[in-house]
């Protein structure tokens, strides 16, 4: 009887079980909306660093093609669209940020200046890039990323 008693009164009652359950639950929710949150601020920051670095690299290639390639683009329509048709490397850059879920849109305008000389036309042209994920989920919205860049006409004296 005595050996009965012994083993009845180390079992732990259903209160204090729940009770650990509730301790333990408390302690481990907010761990788990910390790496969740966590988690999707590093989808976030990734999908905008693999956006910047494709709309970088539309930047780069107006910038090294030049002004005569850029202000052709200007007058066929500024497009994204007419520069893959015009430039194979827009062509490629275009396919991989599409394969990779992104859309790039490319704007080029003409911002006329005056005064110098007569004969050359002064202008600069805005080229905008603006990339956009297109298939990404993620519950906070993702903006797009945008980038501009100016480039002068070479044979216009800007002094």
């Amino acid at each position: 009887m005595e050996l009965y008693k012994k083993l009845t009164n180390r079992a732990f009652t259903l209160i204090e079980i729940l009770v650990v359950i509730v301790l333990i639950s408390a302690g481990i929710l907010p761990i788990y909306s910390v790496l969740t949150r966590g988690q999707k601020q590093i989808i976030r920051s990734d999908t905008r660093s693999t956006g910047a670095l494709y709309g970088a690299s539309v930047i780069e290639l107006s910038r090294t093609l030049g002004y005569d390639f850029m202000s052709r683009l200007s007058s066929l329509g500024s497009g994204i669209e007419e520069a893959t048709t015009q430039s194979e490397e827009f062509a490629a850059i275009y396919a991989e940020a599409e394969e990779n879920g992104y859309s790039i849109s490319l704007s080029v305008q003409a911002q006329e200046l005056f005064g110098g000389v007569q004969d050359v036309k002064r202008s600069l042209l805005l080229v905008t890039v603006t990339v956009e994920p297109k298939h990404r989920s993620v519950s906070l919205p993702i903006e797009p990323v945008e980038l501009f860049t100016l480039i002068s006409n070479p044979r216009a004296s800007f002094y």
